[in-house]
C-alpha cells in the first residue's frame, strides 16, 4: 500500500478491479518472513475470497454501490494428492522430535492417518 498508493489506509470506495489484479500479484510474489517460499495458488486464492466476503458485505450495507469483483474470477488449480505407503507411515510413527509440540502433531498425524486407512477398509 505505502509503496504503490503511497498511504497505508484507503477508503473502501477506492477500491476497484484494478486494485483486486495488483493485490492478487502482490501475493504471488510476496514472499512470507516466515516461509521460504512464496505463497501457493491455493493460499493466494483463499485470501482473495476473504477479501471479497468483506466487499460483498460492504455491498449488502450500502457502504459501495459497486461490486469491484464482479468480473473477477477465483481459480484454484486442482491438485492430485498422492498416498502414504505402509512403510513411509512408519517411518514418520518412528521419527522422534526434540520440541513436543511437533510431537503431538506428529502424533495427531498418525493417528488420524490410521483412523482414516480403518475407514478406507470398512
Amino acid at each position: 500500500m505505502l509503496k504503490h498508493y503511497k498511504t497505508s489506509d484507503m477508503y473502501l470506495k477506492e477500491l476497484d478491479y484494478n486494485f483486486i489484479i495488483k493485490f492478487e500479484k502482490y501475493l504471488r510474489a510476496h514472499t512470507p518472513e516466515d516461509h521460504q517460499k512464496p505463497m501457493g495458488n491455493y493460499t493466494v486464492m483463499k485470501y482473495i475470497e476473504h477479501l471479497r466476503k468483506l466487499i460483498n458485505l460492504s455491498v449488502k450495507l450500502g457502504w459501495l454501490d459497486k461490486d469491484p469483483f464482479i468480473n473477477f474470477r477465483v481459480h484454484f488449480e486442482k491438485t492430485e494428492r498422492g498416498f502414504l505407503t505402509l512403510d513411509e507411515l512408519q517411518a514418520i510413527e518412528l521419527k522422534q522430535f526434540s520440541m513436543g509440540r511437533l510431537q503431538l502433531v506428529k502424533g495427531l498425524f498418525v493417528f488420524t492417518c490410521y483412523i482414516s486407512l480403518i475407514y478406507m477398509i470398512l
